[in-house]
């Protein structure tokens, strides 16, 4: 479903519903699930203007132009796309994160979020608008709030933790393409560039591929987002890897959404089977 405005009469009980949204430059996505009985969701994609000043007030406004949003539900995520953020080795402390964050990014009107990999040897910490991360708790009290790219990681670290082969997932989405690179379970890479064409995509897997020593003989490389790039991307890929795939997400999780799941950013979609 893609409607710009979500009025609250969409779901009977919020309660037996969890909602995600994905926060990017230009656009709020949301996706709200059923937990119970029959699978059911709501989905929609909001184009957001891209004036950095007026960039929390004008989500605020938007948040309150859907009033569904502010229903009380089971569960709510949110996934931040950031400029802004580092990965570290699981062992360093969160203190310890939080004073590197503040000399790299500063600490005037930021917040820090920190999302742990543990079973991949890594943290992610992000820099964020403290205005906006304060306007997110006061309206959302059982919020989670994840970096872009750590449900992906979640989910093809899972998928890859019990082999030893090194695996690139590539997702084109919106004149950006995101890498994640992961060595068995142990991620090595998760990074976001602009990207025009299948062009630009080819040029920045081959050369992820190249500083991270992949083999493209023996290692993969799956590829995600829009069709006709992707499809372009994967014939170009081919003479270059030999192993380059098609991902394959849970039926639990792009089922009930039907044709909207194509206009959903991946992080969202795998930002449901995150626990």
């Amino acid at each position: 479903m893609d409607k710009k405005k979500l009025t609250a009469d969409l779901i009977p009980d919020p309660r037996l519903w969890r909602l995600a949204m994905a926060i990017d430059f230009d656009s709020l996505s949301v996706m709200a699930c059923s937990i119970v009985g029959e699978p059911a969701s709501v989905a929609c994609v909001i184009p957001l203007e891209s004036d950095p000043s007026e960039a929390v007030k004008l989500l605020e406004d938007t948040i309150y132009d859907n009033p569904l949003l502010l229903q009380d539900f089971d569960r709510v995520d949110v996934i931040l796309r950031s400029h802004s953020f580092f990965i570290t080795p699981s062992a360093v402390d969160d203190d310890t994160l939080t004073v590197v964050a503040r000399r790299q990014f500063g600490s005037s009107g930021k917040e820090f979020i920190i999302n742990p990999l543990p079973n991949q040897n890594a943290t992610f910490v992000t820099a964020a608008d403290a205005k906006l991360i304060g306007f997110l708790r006061r309206s959302f009290f059982n919020m989670r709030l994840m970096n872009w790219h750590y449900p992906v990681c979640q989910f093809f670290g899972e998928k890859n933790r019990s082999g030893n082969s090194k695996t690139m997932w590539a997702n084109i989405f919106h004149q950006r393409i995101d890498i994640v690179a992961l060595n068995g379970g142990s991620l090595r890479m998760a990074n976001t560039f602009d990207c025009l064409n299948e062009n630009d995509a080819l040029y920045y897997i081959m050369a992820s591929m190249k500083n991270l020593d992949f083999d493209p003989k023996t290692d993969s490389v799956t590829l995600t987002g829009d069709t006709e790039i992707r499809k372009k991307l994967a014939s170009l890929l081919r003479e270059y890897v030999a192993n380059v795939l098609p991902a394959i997400l849970p039926s639990s999780v792009v089922g009930a959404l039907d044709n909207s799941a194509a206009s959903l950013p991946i992080p969202l979609l795998l930002s449901q089977i995150c626990e």
